[in-house]
Order: structure tokens, then sequence, then C-alpha cells
């Protein structure tokens, strides 16, 4: 089939559904969507059959793998779903080839030193709960809600579509590298707790643990392995993650508790083997914590390698994520900033109303010592003034914002007789000088240049020194000769 397109007009069901066997037959993925009794033929003729429910009944929801309400909905099952679920289905299946594998390796290498006899190192029930209770529950909820990236990143960059092109989560090499750590950690999980139980003897009795001791050890690390396994295998944690998988490991030990606890003619071999034989020996918490260290790190720096020198499309784009997510922290820090300081001090529509205050201030600073000038002066309490937008685009700033974030409240200056009036505004600043150079003030109105401080807020500074005057260009003659 070397065309690209092809349209039919008025065919019969039949027709739909070789036309689509055509397309089958030349090794193409094909997918058929209808809605119609007609179009059943069609949808399971293909790959992947999509059904709409609609007017003409649901026959063809009935026989499609996927149903949808309407037309539209076919992009997020395409686009969203369909990548995610690629990619939840590679790595389940892997992970499933990898926990049997795994748990038969060991069970075969216990065989091969007893010469083939049949004897098992594990309970019955150890074996028959290993596949329901201990370890199913962690790759379900992976294979079910495990996301990579959200769906936006994905239509963001359509070079993450490739990776299911190149079919990169389900070819040979995926599933040799499961097989390969399967082996490794089957030998690594079987070698050190057989060889290392029996160099001590630590049980109460001073003697050796047995073997079914030591298949309990070795039972342990398995389902420890097992779904720390899980864990490195997720893109990322929600609570239901966290409950399957530290519940799994927890209701191993609770069953192992609870069903010691029973009747030794139920119990049998494992009757109080925890309580009784392993909790007490320090053996048995050493042994488990080696052994599940060594079976899990060639995996997670092999993983780790791969992410810092030879990351996937998506290893990529979830570092722009992290990136992003992390210059928005930067923005709302920043904007909290300048939500601590809403209501400025000094607006610039006060500034004719301080003109107009300058004589009676000039006649404070030349008689000093007059009686009729006794003021009375209140502090009132500090107000946060808002940043400059400057702060924003320049993270370097972010100290200094902190530094300008408080400033003392404007001066009230009242005479005898007359109720307190807002005369001027400082701002004490640690460091003025250093403020004025790091960013100078630009004005546009030269009224608003006369009363501005050195950093571009507020009012002049009267509180400088002679030096700090001279660096920031202010002087102290009266601001009525200004």
């Amino acid at each position: 089939l070397k065309c690209q397109s092809v349209v039919c007009c008025r065919v019969s069901p039949l027709q739909k559904a070789q036309v689509t066997s055509l397309a089958k037959a030349s090794d193409l993925v094909t997918l058929a969507i209808g809605d119609g009794a007609n179009d059943v033929g069609m949808i399971q003729m293909a790959h992947i059959g999509v059904g709409i429910s609609g007017q003409e009944g649901r026959q063809a929801v009935m026989s499609s793998d996927f149903a949808i309400a309407q037309f539209r909905f076919l992009e997020r099952l395409l686009l969203d779903h369909g990548r995610w679920s690629y990619k939840r289905i590679g790595r389940m299946v892997g992970y499933f080839f990898y926990k049997n594998l795994l748990f038969g390796m060991v069970l075969y290498w216990y065989n091969s030193v007893t010469f083939f006899s049949g004897q098992t190192i594990f309970v019955d029930y150890y074996m028959s709960a290993y596949n329901v209770m201990f370890v199913a529950l962690p790759i379900i909820v992976v294979g079910a809600i495990d996301q990579d990236l959200p769906d936006s990143y994905a239509k963001e960059f359509p070079q993450l579509y490739m990776q299911g092109q190149r079919n990169e989560y389900f070819d040979v090499r995926v599933k040799a590298l499961w097989m390969i750590n399967a082996f490794y950690q089957s030998v690594i999980l079987f070698v050190i707790p057989t060889y290392a139980m029996y160099l001590v003897a630590d049980s109460k009795d001073g003697r050796k643990q047995d073997m079914w001791a030591l298949g309990t050890t070795i039972y342990t690390c398995v389902v420890l392995a097992v779904n720390l396994e899980a864990a490195m295998v997720i893109n990322f944690w929600t609570w239901i993650h966290h409950t399957v998988i530290w519940g799994s490991i927890i209701a191993w030990y609770l069953f192992l508790m609870g069903w010691g606890a029973l009747d030794p003619s139920t119990s049998g071999q494992t009757y109080h083997i925890f309580w009784e034989v392993l909790a007490p020996a320090p053996s048995y918490w050493l042994i488990v914590g080696l052994t599940v260290t060594l079976c899990l790190l060639p995996d997670a720096v092999f993983r780790a390698m791969q992410r810092v020198y030879f990351p996937q499309d998506h290893h990529v784009i979830q570092a722009i994520m992290l990136a992003r997510k992390e210059a928005s922290s930067v923005k709302v820090m920043f904007s909290r900033f300048k939500d601590r300081g809403a209501e400025p001090l000094s607006p610039p529509a006060a500034l004719p109303d301080m003109d107009r205050q300058l004589p009676h201030l000039d006649r404070q600073e030349s008689n000093a010592t007059s009686a009729s000038a006794h003021a009375v002066v209140a502090q009132a309490p500090p107000t946060p003034v808002p940043h400059r937008d400057s702060f924003e685009s320049n993270a370097s700033s972010a100290v200094e914002a902190d530094r300008l974030a408080l400033r003392p409240s404007p001066m009230l200056v009242a005479a005898p007789g007359e109720s307190p009036r807002r005369l001027m505004e400082t701002e004490m600043q640690p460091t003025a000088s250093e403020a004025y150079k790091a960013s100078p003030p630009v004005f546009s109105d030269p009224r608003s240049a006369r009363g501005a401080s050195p950093s571009g807020l507020g009012t002049v500074p009267f509180s400088l020194n002679e030096d700090e005057r001279a660096a920031t260009g202010f002087s102290r003659q009266p601001l009525s000769q200004l």
C-alpha cells in the first residue's frame, strides 16, 4: 500500500472492513472509529477500535476497544491517554516479567544446591500469596495512573510521541535489561542470606538458623526488593503510590506475625518464627538491609547515569518543567513582596502639599530654639512599601528587596494648638549609598525627582549623614530653596 490516504464513498460494511484489512496487511497500525452498526466490521478488523455512543445505537460501542461520547474526545484519547497508556503497559509488562523471573530464579538456585531434590525453601502459602498479596498492587497502580509528564507538555513538545514510534518501552533491549536485572538480583537474594546466616549463631539457644528461618529471610528480601523496584520506576508520587508500596511491605510483616501466632497445627514450621526466631537476631536485620541495598544499587546507578549522561526525551522535558516551576516560585515570591506593600506611603499626588509646607519647615530649621516652634513628634506604626518592578527581572536584587521591605512611617508634626499633620516622609536604610548605586532612580518629572529617595521610593532621607548625602548627591539646604 503506497498511497497516503484512501477516500471511500458509499461503501458497504464489508468493504469498510476489507479496506482496513488491506492497510493492516501493510504493517501499519490501524485505528477505526464509527458510531453505527455499519461500522462494526471495520472496528473489529482494525488494531484499535473506537466507538461513539450516539443516535445510531450502541452497536459500535459494544464491539470497540474504547468508547467516547463525542468525536472531539478522540484528540485527548490519542494524544494524551494513548501516549500514557503505551508507557504504562510497556513498563507494566516488563515489571511483571522481572518479578516472576526473579522469584523463580531464587527457587532454582536453591534447588541447584540441593541437587534438584524438589525441596522448596519457601512455605507453600508464601508462594501462593506472592503474586496475590505482596507485589501485585504497586505495579497495578503504576500501570493505571502513572504519568511521566502533564498532557500539556506532550502537545508543546511533539518529539515525545517519537518514543512510541521508536518503541523505546517495549523493544528487545528493554526486555533484556529487565531480564538481566532479575537474574542479578536473584543471585544476590539467594547467595548473601544463605551463606551469611550460616556464619553466625545468634538465635536464643545459640544455634544457627534453620531452613525455614532462612526461607523467611530470603522471602522478606524478595518482597522488599520487588516493591522498592516498583518505586524506582515511578515517575511521580501520589498518596495512592505510597499506600500500595509501603502498604504491601507492611502487609507482609503483618501476615508473618499473624500467621505465626496461629496454632502450630495451622502455622506449621513458621510458628512464632518472627517474634521468637528472626526479630531477636541482629543478623536478620543486617542481612535484610545489606541484601536489599545490593539488589537495588546497580539499577539505581544505571538510572541516574542514564538521566545525567544519556537522557531520554521525557528526561529533558522533565528538566524543563522543573526549571519552569522554580521560575514560577521565584515570581510568586516577588509578587508576595509586592503584596506586602499594597498601600504606598507617599503617592505623587501628595507632592503639592509638601511644597506648601516647605516654608514652615525652613523656619523650624532656622529657629530651632524658638519657643513658638515647640512640636510634638509622633511616630506612626511601620507601613510596608511596594518594591520596584525591576526586582522581578533581576533575581540578584532579592536581598536588597528584603532589606527595603519595611520603612519607618512619616513624621507627624504638630504646633501648639494644632492637630498633627504630615510634613515629610523619611526612610531608614542600612546603606543608602549602596542602594542608590545599585538602582539609581529614573525620573520623568522634575517635581517628583526633587522629593524622591535614593532608592526611587518615598522622599528625601534627611536623616543621612554628610558622607551619605555626598554619595547620593543630596544636599542639606532647605527644601524651599531646591
